[in-house]
């Protein structure tokens, strides 16, 4: 009984704690105004977001993995299957945009669809079975917690406040150990995976959480530690991608995935701990000609042809964060170049393959959050 009033009294002073810091104005919660010249692209945005409204979800407003739907569930996802990787980055797009309505409707769906009884979130539901995934991943909870901090500064509803700091103590407890943070926690066997992709590492969702709960400073420390010791050099200005807790070893192959790659640099970029290095290295790559999908991590040098049009959003908003316009307006039109421009289509304003209706959320919201 006694711990039980320990624990109680513990989460009602975290609770009262976190609204006056929340209160307080001089807490950086949205990184200063952008520098760079989006407003040539708002065309392009609103077809895109017209193809994710009107054919990319479904009537509960959650959104498809893909147009295409697959009748198989596989390891990853396919088809119609909902992710809260695609929820959470629609989430910041529209709690960017200022658009509550919207907002409100995604975040009914994560609570309604993709939080287990436990409080946790799945990283995929198929609505075919009502199966929701009994592990979670770190890095689509820090974006969903984020957006909804982010909501609360915005419109001042305490349910925001009150959702994203009961996400956060359930991520701390399953994901963090020894102030570390895994990217993944099995909620059926209650274990970790031993390891994380560097990408994993949402540095301004950490930020925001340290200001609001003293345990996440340590968490912070530690994520920003592993990232920066995992920085290949200056030949080839990216990072490992993954890190073992037990092995305390970075985890490579002989190439390097751009597309973790500059999310990775992304989240640095947030907190302002990017490398200018990376920055002159992307601005060259895209004025010789493109960025390709995997690199030869020894000797900088794409290993295939392939682009791919969140690896140029991603590019587009590191461009954003840091206000450099060169770097912005070369991503973007590379980007662009992935746009389905058809009106007689109902693919019109998507990215993605008009020939094979291949046509992939995570391209797109991340497109969204690039213009």
């Amino acid at each position: 009984m006694k711990k039980w009033w320990i624990r109680l009294i513990t989460i009602v002073a975290l609770g009262i704690g976190m609204l006056i810091i929340l209160e307080r104005k001089d807490i950086p919660y949205r990184r200063p105004a952008i520098t760079v010249n989006s407003g040539d692209y708002i065309e392009y945005e609103d077809l895109c977001e017209q193809f994710v409204r009107n054919h990319l979800m479904d009537e509960n407003k959650g959104i498809y993995t893909n147009y295409r739907p697959s009748e198989e569930t596989k390891e990853w996802s396919t088809g119609h299957e909902v992710l809260s990787e695609s929820q959470g980055l629609y989430m910041m797009y529209l709690v960017n945009r200022g658009d509550k309505e919207g907002f409100d409707a995604i975040l009914r769906y994560v609570r309604e669809f993709l939080t287990s009884e436990d409080g946790m979130i799945g990283w995929r539901y198929n609505k075919e079975n009502n199966e929701l995934a009994q592990s979670n991943a770190t890095l689509d909870d820090l974006r969903i917690i984020k957006a909804t901090l982010l909501a609360y500064k915005q419109w001042g509803e305490e349910d925001y406040l009150a959702v994203a700091y009961k996400l956060a103590s359930r991520l701390y407890e399953n994901n963090v150990k020894d102030g570390k943070l895994y990217s993944c926690y099995d909620e059926t066997y209650k274990e970790l995976t031993s390891s994380i992709p560097l990408c994993y590492f949402d540095f301004e969702a950490l930020n925001y959480l340290k200001e609001i709960d003293r345990r996440w400073g340590e968490v912070y420390q530690n994520s920003l530690k592993i990232v920066e010791r995992g920085y290949l050099g200056d030949a080839f200005p990216f990072y490992a991608f993954e890190y073992d807790y037990e092995t305390k070893i970075y985890k490579e192959a002989n190439t390097i995935r751009m597309t973790e790659g500059i999310l990775t640099v992304l989240h640095l970029a947030q907190v302002g701990e990017h490398r200018d290095e990376t920055i002159e290295w992307l601005i060259k790559a895209l004025r010789d000609g493109a960025i390709y999908g995997e690199y030869d991590k020894i000797t900088g040098k794409p290993i295939n042809n392939t682009e791919s049009t969140a690896i140029y959003a991603c590019i587009a908003q590191v461009a954003k964060v840091i206000g450099d316009q060169e770097l912005y307006d070369l991503a973007i039109d590379k980007m662009l170049l992935w746009q389905i421009q058809n009106s007689e289509s109902v693919l019109n304003g998507a990215f993605g393959n008009e020939d094979t209706q291949e046509v992939y959320s995570y391209d797109n919201l991340q497109a969204l959050l690039a213009f």
